[in-house]
């Protein structure tokens, strides 16, 4: 995917169509910051993570992650419900839910390496997503982001 000056490619994802329209920078920026978590993050850190990540739509029933897959990625779910399933005696069960405004996935400094169960979009889902590979960059460059992702990561461990 090619990074567009103050823009970023927003896909839909979809069974029978593969699609993307154009979301600018300042929209991406306001979607980010209504966040809480993200809130007191300094503008030119969102624009930063705006610029390297993507939006992503999801259908009721579609995967976002999937048990035993790499974890690749910190999801924001900007609006939506997302269940977090395990499987048990070969049934799904859910255990947890990320709901608008709730962060996922790997986050800076962890240690996880796969995905222990999986996440379904249960309603229409909008999610942000930045790939692990951004995580370095972010760690040295965004003090006031790292320090948000990292006491999210935190609180998950009490």
């Amino acid at each position: 995917m090619f990074k567009l000056n103050y823009r970023i490619q927003v896909f839909i994802l979809d069974i029978t169509t593969f699609c993307f329209y154009n979301a600018t920078m300042p929209q991406i920026i306001d979607l980010l910051r209504k966040v809480e978590a993200l809130r007191d993050v300094p503008d030119d850190q969102l624009h930063w993570m705006a610029e390297n990540g993507n939006l992503q739509k999801y259908k009721p029933g579609d995967y976002v992650f999937k048990k035993d897959e790499p974890l690749t990625k910190m999801v924001i779910v900007l609006s939506g419900i997302v269940s977090l399933k395990i499987s048990q005696n070969g049934q799904f069960k859910e255990i947890d839910q990320i709901t608008t405004g709730g962060i996922g996935g790997i986050l800076p400094y962890s240690r996880a390496d796969k995905s222990t169960g999986s996440g379904v979009a249960e309603t229409d889902c909008s999610i942000f997503v930045l790939e692990k590979s951004c995580f370095e960059e972010m760690i040295k460059n965004h003090h006031e982001l790292t320090t948000v992702l990292v006491h999210i990561m935190a609180s998950r461990i009490r």
